[in-house]
């Protein structure tokens, strides 16, 4: 894979994206072969999980259009799958969740696959050479022009409906709560975050010259939108599966917002960076935390949080690796999440200074209010694993998992932070942005690990 980088038929983005994604994925796919054992799925479900999961990752490396198309299309129809059987074996989930992710993120993608295939048509013809479709996206320049905006739209539906953006968010909570955990992992974890690189690489194909200001105008208004509809929603939420599907459409909201920005800078660097490191973080978090849920549900046999308390206590090695999580999603310092924010709001406060005018205001606002929003949802998720046993419901029964299910959230937990330096030592990054990752990497272990040790200790001492 290095050597695709080093030959330009990789680009970094690309490079990175995709490597992250695998290990996540192979990691998914061993919890998965122990979940499956633990509830009453098909024998075939772990088999179908991992080939999910290395189409994603295949749908990240893709090198030209053709490819991507193919892998993205893969990618969709096992989805699908994975959403139906959550609805057969779910007692909780949605019986609509199947169709609405077929009507909304599965037809929204052929519906934009087939309008680009369509403009890209008189320049394939016209050169006799549809190069087009294989050239590597890392070396392609844009040869399709759009000149109405029925014909943007349609070019943006399937991503924009991939990323679960306000007001096209409708079928993600259904169907990232009905699917299975470790397809629920992936789904929120890996795919959504491809509704925005595949935004990047129509901007590769595409000369959205013409639409740039008006497109980052609506990406802007809809990432506001997603932020605090969704914020909201998450904390409305008892049941813990729709709470981190929404907090998924919030993350993505603040992705939007960077998004805008880049399109109004498409030559920022750093810009794309932010962007990258927000898809990074949502990878990370969101991956370890559906399959913790997952853990949570097969241990108290129940996914509504409310009256959950104390599971540190019980389920100590997965907690290390949830926890390490949680700080991300909540920004402490060596995280990817910390990264993230910062270099995001260092970008966005720049732009207001240099006169970026009311859009730029706006963005900042919406930024605070992510961080704000984001950090109460880690605060609340971090109280079911922390709080003490005594505000648990009494009528919770405690059934232990696997020893390999806890380890391999553990493992998901530490690749979390490994991102950051990923991207950084792949783009040879700013000097003050790494010696930050350098410097505060260890902290979030730490951390995690003395909280881990503080809740076991006072099990220790409580009175029996």
């Amino acid at each position: 894979m290095l050597l695709l980088y080093n030959y330009s038929v990789v680009d970094w983005v690309s490079l990175v994206l995709s490597v992250t994604s695998f290990a996540l994925v192979v990691v998914v796919t061993l919890y998965t072969t122990y979940y499956v054992e633990m509830e009453r799925l098909p024998r075939f479900f772990p088999w179908l999980v991992s080939l999910f999961g290395f189409s994603i990752s295949l749908t990240y490396l893709a090198v030209n259009l053709l490819l991507f198309v193919i892998a993205w299309s893969f990618m969709e129809i096992i989805g699908f799958v994975l959403v139906r059987i959550g609805e057969e074996y779910s007692t909780e989930g949605s019986l609509r969740a199947a169709r609405g992710y077929l009507l909304t993120s599965t037809t929204a993608f052929e519906i934009t696959v087939f309008t680009l295939i369509v403009l890209s048509v008189p320049s394939i013809v016209s050169s006799y050479n549809p190069s087009v479709l294989y050239q590597p996206f890392a070396s392609v320049t844009p040869v399709v022009e759009v000149s109405s905006p029925v014909l943007l739209g349609l070019l943006l539906a399937g991503f924009v409906a991939k990323a679960a953006l306000f007001p096209l968010h409708f079928w993600l909570p259904g169907a990232h709560s009905t699917a299975p955990s470790p397809a629920s992992a992936l789904l929120s974890g890996l795919t959504t975050p491809l509704g925005f690189y595949g935004l990047f690489r129509l901007t590769e194909i595409v000369d959205l010259t013409a639409w740039s200001q008006p497109l980052a105008y609506l990406l802007l208004a809809m990432g506001l939108s997603s932020i605090a509809y969704a914020g909201l929603e998450a904390l409305g939420q008892r049941d813990g599966k729709i709470m981190l599907a929404y907090t998924t459409i919030l993350t993505n909201g603040f992705t939007a917002v960077l998004f805008a920005l880049y399109l109004s800078s498409p030559a920022s660097t750093l810009l794309l960076v932010a962007v990258v490191l927000v898809m990074l973080m949502q990878m990370s978090y969101k991956t370890v935390l559906f399959c913790g849920m997952g853990l949570i549900e097969l241990a108290y046999g129940t996914r509504y949080i409310q009256g959950l308390a104390g599971v540190s206590q019980q389920l100590r090695t997965s907690s290390l690796g949830v926890l390490i999580a949680v700080y991300t999603l909540i920004g402490v310092p060596g995280t990817v999440g910390f990264l993230a924010k910062l270099l995001s709001m260092y970008l966005l406060l720049t732009d207001v200074v240099e006169g970026g005018g009311p859009p730029a205001v706006a963005a900042l606002a919406g930024a605070v209010l992510y961080i704000a929003l984001s950090a109460v949802v880690g605060v609340r998720v971090l109280s079911v694993y922390t709080a003490s046993m005594r505000s648990r419901r009494p009528s919770l029964e405690f059934k232990q998992p696997n020893t390999p299910l806890e380890a391999a959230v553990l493992v998901m937990g530490l690749l979390s932070l490994a991102p950051s330096a990923l991207l950084l030592q792949g783009l040879g990054g700013p000097g003050w942005l790494v010696a930050l990752v350098v410097s505060t990497l260890p902290i979030p272990l730490l951390v995690s690990l003395l909280q881990t040790a503080r809740v076991v200790t006072g099990v220790a001492r409580a009175p029996v």
